[in-house]
């Protein structure tokens, strides 16, 4: 007689790859193992496979394909449903979300000939808004972690079984699902073993949801030799996930508003996966970009060039988009940073060739949603979206030709990346230790709100930012008058930015005015990658930052990625280049998140006095050879 009844998920990660190659071999690996797992132990699971998963697995692994197919006619195999990309649902809105689940349920219904009962996402996500949409497209019931059962019902005894909870007049099944057990169970062996004896003996069923590391030859076998000992070994009988409903009443209703989720890299104090936009400001801004290039695409496309456009922008809410994680699991990886930027801005450029626009334009909108307005400037090769706001700066500087946002580094102290930001800095700063500490205490920071007006002529477009700034320079605060003017050209990667300040106060000042630029990049390589300075290339430590004074011009290039940065200063400048580093709790503290410019001058302001300074930009393609 089985002393425990086990109700198992396994489910599959897609592999991140930058480029796009598909997991060939590692589903046909996966698709054999799984295979003999089942046979061996004659055990009923569950599993998830996201939609590409699906699809390389129709194609490389018929035969397996064909085999799982009957073992879910005999009641051996349950698919669960989920989003086509295993997209966290609740950051998106309700046409996103039907769109991913009515596309994944097209292809288990197609392929597997069954409508899939249960809604599963591997990040376990859940908001009680998802209830009508998920009833309307057939689903019965969902996976959610026992704590934050626990946490809703206010018990921190154990909580298994389902409940249901209600929304709109619709209803959904809440699935207990055991973390601990589910952690043990991926670590295999004695621990797994130890666990299960631990496990009080129950009619219930036990409920498990088990991550396969298919990215590792080695791990995978491991994993599936593992799991077979733990099925034979202990006394489990083994049950698909839907067949609970049918030998258990439900426990309850409960009001369970939002469930964190796993793995997502979020505090435990922390109550929905949305917090990853507020914590993470380059998820967020990844996540506003999406959704204006969905509704751009909604508002001026329509049949299949519209579909054309979902399929781009759909992978883009995969969940690696938005976690907190390093390594290809997160938004901490560069490279996970930059395909996400790319897909979007790929999206875009397809919308305008497809409308028939130029894509010149100017718009003043709240672009991120946060209550305020930003003005977004578009031509043919470039787009900013500027920031009046927050000290006149630039949150994204895109370099279309490439599709690559180059504002795009993760800060160290979790703030935001701008590119041009301004700082008055004291003139007792005589080395790049204090240059770089004053940076990174925000204590010169030009951030007041600028007041703006738009000229658009007939070879560019002007945008005047008109401010009064106060700054503490030798400990004594000093009030300036601030015109910041961006100047670009139609058609052209061309910015030209000047600045004009006048000292308000009836005492001089003396100091440095600089403006920063925080851009993403991958780390630096040699081969491909080089920095000018007046002509001269210069050889780079990213572990140290350095200083260089009498500046005239200054050149980025990046071969891989294609593009350069070229900025001529007219005015002779110092120039401090930095590198951003990981946060301190990421597990490769190491790791290049972008580079710090920051071009300064120096300024003597008499009581009543003016002082001018400006740069030019150019951003240009580039090929590996440099």
């Amino acid at each position: 007689m089985p002393r425990l009844k086990l109700a198992l998920l396994l489910f599959v990660k897609e592999p991140f790859s930058p480029l796009g190659i598909s997991p060939n071999e590692e589903m046909i690996r996966f698709a054999l193992l799984f295979k003999q797992f089942l046979e061996a132990t004659n055990s009923r699971v569950s599993l998830f496979l996201p939609g590409r998963l699906i699809e390389v697995l129709l194609k490389y692994s018929p035969q397996e394909a064909a085999w799982m197919r009957e073992r879910v006619r005999d009641g051996h195999l349950e698919m669960m449903g989920g989003g086509f990309y295993d997209a966290m649902l609740p950051l998106f809105p309700t046409q996103l979300q039907e769109i991913q689940l009515q596309k994944y349920r097209d292809l288990v219904s197609k392929n597997f000939s069954v409508e899939p009962s249960g809604y599963f996402n591997s990040s376990m996500a859940w908001e009680i808004g998802m209830t009508e949409t998920l009833a309307k497209k057939g689903y019965e019931y969902t996976l959610v972690g026992e704590e934050s059962l626990q946490e809703a019902l206010g018990r921190s005894t154990r909580v298994s079984g389902w409940y249901t909870t209600e929304d709109c007049g619709s209803v959904m099944r809440l699935l207990s699902v055991a973390t601990d057990l589910s952690d043990a169970i991926s670590q295999g062996g004695a621990t797994a073993c130890a666990k299960f004896d631990s496990l009080p003996e129950t009619e219930k069923h036990w409920v498990a949801a088990v991550s396969v590391p298919i990215s590792n030859p080695e791990l995978l076998s491991h994993f599936f030799t593992d799991l077979t000992e733990i099925i034979l070994k202990q006394e489990i009988q083994s049950w698909t996930i839907s067949h609970i409903f049918e030998q258990q009443f439900s426990e309850g209703k409960i009001n369970l508003m939002s469930a964190v989720g796993s793995n997502v890299g979020l505090p435990t104090a922390s109550h929905s996966c949305r917090e990853l936009l507020i914590r993470r400001p380059e998820a967020d801004f990844l996540h506003k970009s999406l959704l204006a290039a969905y509704r751009h695409a909604e508002a001026t496309l329509q049949g299949s060039v519209l579909e054309d456009i979902q399929n781009i922008l759909l992978p883009v809410m995969a969940p690696e988009y938005y976690s907190d994680l390093p390594g290809n699991e997160g938004v901490q990886s560069p490279g996970v940073r930059w395909k996400g930027n790319r897909e979007v801005i790929e999206a875009e450029k397809k919308i305008v060739r497809q409308t028939g626009l130029t894509g010149q334009s100017i718009e003043v909108a709240d672009y991120l949603m946060e209550g305020h307005r930003q003005i977004l400037v578009n031509n043919s090769q470039m787009a900013f979206l500027l920031e009046q706001q927050r000290g006149g700066a630039l949150r994204s500087l895109i370099y279309k030709p490439s599709s690559l946002n180059l504002v795009n580094a993760l800060r160290q102290d979790g703030d935001i990346s701008f590119a041009f930001l301004d700082h008055l800095l004291d003139p007792s700063l005589n080395d790049v230790g204090s240059f770089e500490s004053a940076l990174n205490d925000h204590a010169g920071q030009l951030k007041s709100p600028y007041d703006y007006q738009i000229n658009r002529l007939e070879a560019q477009v002007d945008v005047l930012l008109r401010s009064e700034q106060v700054a503490t320079i030798a400990e004594n605060k000093h009030v300036f008058h601030v015109d910041k003017v961006f100047s670009v050209k139609w058609g052209k990667p061309f910015l030209d930015l000047s600045y004009t300040l006048v000292n308000t106060t009836f005492s001089e000042v003396n100091g440095y005015f600089g403006t920063e630029l925080d851009l993403g990049m991958r780390m630096f390589d040699k081969k491909t990658s080089a920095i000018k300075i007046n002509g001269a290339k210069i050889s780079i430590d990213f572990t140290t930052s350095t200083l260089y004074s009498n500046v005239k011009s200054f050149v980025l290039k990046d071969g891989l990625l294609s593009y350069a940065i070229c900025i001529d200063l007219p005015r002779e400048a110092h120039v401090m280049v930095s590198p951003v580093l990981s946060t301190l709790r990421s597990a490769a503290p190491n790791l290049v998140q972008g580079i710090r410019l920051f071009f300064f001058w120096n300024m003597e302001l008499k009581p009543q006095g003016t002082e001018a300074f400006n740069l030019r930009m150019k951003l240009s393609k580039r090929g590996i050879f440099l």
